[in-house]
C-alpha cells in the first residue's frame, strides 16, 4: 500500500508519498511530495501569468499537468481550453437570468451616491474605500478629487 497524490499519478514512482503502514495522516502531514503539492501556487508559475482567467480556472488539472510537463501547475496540455469552456458556461448562465440590459450596479466597496440621469449604459460611483482613508496619506489627492 503505497500512497500516491492520486489514482492517475500511481505509475509516477517519483510521487511516492508514503507507504499506508505510516498512517495517512501522517504522510499527509509529512510527505515532502504532498508538501511540495500544498505549497504549489499559480502565483509562482510563469506560464500562467499572461492568462487572466487563471485563478478562476486554477491552473489546470495537477495530474495532467505533472504527466505532460512534471510540474503541479502549468502544463496541462488542456490548459488553454479551460478559459474557453469557463467563458462559454458562465454565457450560458448568464442566458438564464431576465433582466439582459443591467450591468453592474455597484462593486463591493462602492457607495452610490447619486445617479445621473443620461441615456447612457455606464455610470460612475464614488467609491467608499477611497473615501474611508485617513486624510494626509498617499491618497489624499484622489479623495480630494472626490
Amino acid at each position: 500500500g503505497h500512497i500516491y497524490p492520486s489514482p492517475a499519478l500511481i505509475y509516477e514512482k517519483e510521487l511516492n508519498a508514503g507507504h499506508i503502514s505510516e498512517g495517512i495522516k501522517n504522510v499527509w502531514l509529512k510527505s515532502p511530495i504532498l508538501e511540495k503539492i500544498r505549497k504549489t501556487s499559480l502565483i509562482d508559475n510563469d506560464l500562467e501569468q499572461g492568462d487572466a482567467m487563471r485563478f478562476l480556472i486554477g491552473g489546470g488539472d495537477i495530474d495532467h499537468s505533472y504527466i505532460a510537463g512534471k510540474h503541479f501547475v502549468g502544463h496541462d496540455p488542456y490548459r488553454e481550453l479551460y478559459p474557453q469552456v469557463a467563458l462559454y458556461l458562465l454565457s450560458q448562465e448568464v442566458q438564464k437570468y431576465p433582466c439582459k440590459d443591467i450591468g453592474i450596479i455597484c462593486r463591493m466597496g462602492d457607495r452610490l451616491y447619486r445617479c445621473e440621469a443620461t441615456d447612457s449604459p455606464v455610470q460612475f460611483t464614488h467609491s467608499n474605500c477611497v473615501l474611508s482613508l485617513p486624510d494626509k496619506d498617499n491618497y489624499y489627492l484622489v479623495k480630494s478629487f472626490f
